[in-house]
């Protein structure tokens, strides 16, 4: 009984400290998701020129639009890429790593088990030290991957989709400032 009564008000500062921490990272996380900053873009994909972008807020809410729900992203960008051909990039950066990872294995489980949505998984193959898994739909090739914190989505026409996907990885492999 007297250990006891020494052990647990120990434990109350110990679960105490655990819902502070649980508060603070929440409130972190609400607060990313507020105001999003811009997240990178390459200034051109397999010679397609950037033609036009969303990042921060604007970009967060159009990439919340498609998923029909919104996430904690730490910042986000949407690039499109014209010339002869069509890109598009979707850029997300989440708050901690495990969150981007968790995200892509939700897109490929949501491809896997929805047969209505508008991509079919075509696959996956390890290209370096990315996961880069393929969907085809709406006239395009679909790559999406994570990179860290990064989930980053490619949308580009067929005759470039492979030089884009090289551009996309060698971009996102580079180290960040």
């Amino acid at each position: 009984m007297q250990r006891l009564r020494r052990i647990l008000p120990l434990v109350f500062v110990g679960l105490g400290l655990l819902l502070l921490a649980i508060g603070a990272l929440a409130f972190y996380v609400q607060r990313l998701a507020a105001s999003p900053g811009a997240a990178p873009l390459p200034p051109q994909v397999a010679g397609q020129p950037l033609v036009s972008s969303r990042t921060g807020r604007a970009a967060s809410l159009e990439i919340a639009r498609m998923h029909q729900k919104s996430f904690p992203m730490n910042a986000a960008a949407v690039g499109d890429y014209r010339g002869e051909y069509e890109a598009t990039l979707w850029v997300s950066e989440f708050p901690l790593a495990f969150m981007a990872s968790r995200m892509t294995q939700a897109m490929v489980e949501s491809m896997r088990t929805t047969p209505d949505l508008p991509f079919r998984l075509q696959g996956e193959q390890t290209i370096g030290e990315f996961t880069v898994y393929q969907a085809e739909g709406l006239g395009q090739q679909h790559f999406f991957f994570t990179a860290g914190n990064l989930v980053v989505w490619l949308a580009a026409d067929e005759p470039i989709a492979a030089q884009a996907l090289h551009d996309v990885l060698t971009f996102y492999r580079a180290p960040r400032p």
